[in-house]
């Protein structure tokens, strides 16, 4: 019994290494943290969930691998499809929210800096975490209480999307849709009127941008594509887990060497500084 052609185990690989990668990147950008930033701080936070994510991710999509290769060895832990990559989708949902908080704060920066300011701390991390995570868990409540799951599933199935049942199949699909869709739509209204404020929260409105830009890429477009569309597991894998570990992947890179970019050119301006304070005094 073949749950998984040799092109899906790649696809699958490839999706565990963007992963893995996502991980330490994400490590390498929350060491990096510094306290003056407050205009990115929610940027870190998420960060810490990109990894928890991206470790979720490494463990569902090894387990894939695994139990199409063994199968008949690994049936009795096939459970644990559900139990790793349900944590995953619901930090994702945790991730929507706040991501749709950094659009919404970008925009009230750029179109509304007064009361941005005077009202900033309605932006502070720690009340945006607790609501994002909150609404992730909405769905195992959903799954488990409103769908009542019972792990009624094929022994081939190796993915989320086949596991579930159809009731929360139908919310699954359209939650995603929808918390995809609303990012994209603030950024890009954002995007518009960035060359304005080009000197403003500069940093931060380039990170939301280009977050929105691999969402849209790796999340929106393949989510879209899949109602058009009817994909083979067979054939290419658990591919909305794969396609979000390579976006993940790509944005962490991109954030990184802006943020290191940012921090040498903090650091060279330091140091002019300081050469031109130690130059006044002769």
């Amino acid at each position: 019994m073949i749950i998984m052609n040799i092109s899906a185990v790649v696809i699958s690989a490839i999706g565990v290494v963007s992963a893995v990668f996502t991980s330490v990147m994400n490590i390498l950008l929350f060491r990096n943290y510094k306290k003056e930033k407050d205009d990115i701080l929610i940027f870190y936070c998420r960060f810490v969930v990109d990894f928890l994510m991206c470790f979720l991710f490494t463990c569902y999509l090894l387990f894939v691998i695994f139990y199409s290769l063994f199968t008949e060895n690994l049936f009795d832990y096939h459970n644990f499809i559900i139990y790793i990559s349900l944590p995953a989708s619901s930090l994702k949902a945790t991730r929507s929210i706040v991501n749709l908080s950094i659009y919404m704060e970008r925009v009230m920066a750029v179109y509304a800096p007064i009361f941005f300011h005077k009202h900033k701390q309605f932006f502070s991390p720690l009340p945006i975490i607790v609501i994002a995570a909150s609404f992730g868990l909405t769905e195992p409540i959903v799954l488990f209480g409103f769908c009542r799951y019972d792990f009624d599933y094929q022994k081939t199935c190796a993915a989320l999307g086949c596991a579930v049942n159809q009731c929360f199949h139908n919310y699954w699909s359209t939650h995603k849709l929808v918390r995809f869709l609303k990012p994209c739509a603030i950024t890009a209204s954002n995007l518009f009127s960035l060359l304005d404020h080009i000197r403003i929260y500069f940093l931060a409105n380039r990170l939301a941008i280009i977050d929105a830009a691999i969402i849209f890429c790796s999340d929106f477009l393949p989510l879209l594509a899949s109602r058009l569309v009817v994909f083979s597991f067979q054939n290419v894998g658990p591919h909305g887990a794969v396609l979000h570990s390579v976006g993940l992947a790509f944005e962490s890179f991109i954030f990184y060497r802006t943020l290191s970019q940012k921090s040498s050119s903090h650091s060279s301006d330091s140091t002019i500084h300081k050469t031109k304070v130690k130059t006044c005094k002769f």
